[in-house]
This record gives structure tokens, C-alpha cells and sequence, in this order.
């Protein structure tokens, strides 16, 4: 007969455990409980470097939404003070060409 372990998917983590289990079945409960521990911290260093790559990538959107809404508001004014004028030429002007990119892609 198979006893099942904690890392056995069909076991019932709430079942009452054995009453009386020899030392085979303590000794395999603990080494499946080791290996439960190990995947647990692997997940979680995973999910840590995870975090931590968002955070940087959330920051970095975040600097260039605030470049953006600058620029929106600069150019924002300037149309307005080209209506205002009327020497102006219809013609718009490109002033953004020369910008470096807002993004930095890590492709």
C-alpha cells in the first residue's frame, strides 16, 4: 500500500494524520515536508526578484508619465499662445524630434 505524503496531490491536507505512524512514515512525512519547504522558498524568491523588476519597471513608467505631462503641458501652452497671436504661421512647429525615447525597452 502507497502512503500518501504532504506532496501527494489527492491528500487531504486537513485529514487527521495516522494516531500511531511508525518512524518510516515520520521520517517520509519530514522529508516531504523538507521538499514543501524548499519549493515554498524558491516560489518566494521568485516572487521576491519579481517584485522587485516590477517596482523598477513601475518607477521608470512613472518618470515617464511625469516627462509626458510636462510636455503635454508645454505644448498645451504653446498652441495656446499661437492661437493668441496672430502673427503666427499656420505651420506647426515639430520641437519633439530631438527628444531621447521616454521608455528604456530592455529587448
Amino acid at each position: 500500500a502507497r502512503t500518501r505524503t504532504s506532496s501527494d496531490p489527492d491528500r487531504d491536507p486537513f485529514a487527521d494524520p495516522d494516531p500511531d505512524p511508525s518512524g518510516d512514515q515520520l521520517t517520509e512525512q519530514v522529508q516531504a515536508l523538507q521538499r514543501d519547504k524548499e519549493i515554498l522558498k524558491t516560489n518566494l524568491n521568485k516572487a521576491e526578484e519579481e517584485v522587485k523588476l516590477l517596482f523598477e519597471e513601475n518607477r521608470a513608467l512613472d518618470e515617464a508619465n511625469k516627462r509626458l505631462l510636462c510636455l503635454l503641458e508645454k505644448e498645451q501652452k504653446h498652441r495656446s499662445e499661437r492661437k493668441h497671436s496672430a502673427s503666427n504661421s499656420t505651420k506647426g512647429i515639430c520641437w519633439f524630434i530631438n527628444l531621447k525615447p521616454i521608455i528604456p525597452w530592455n529587448s
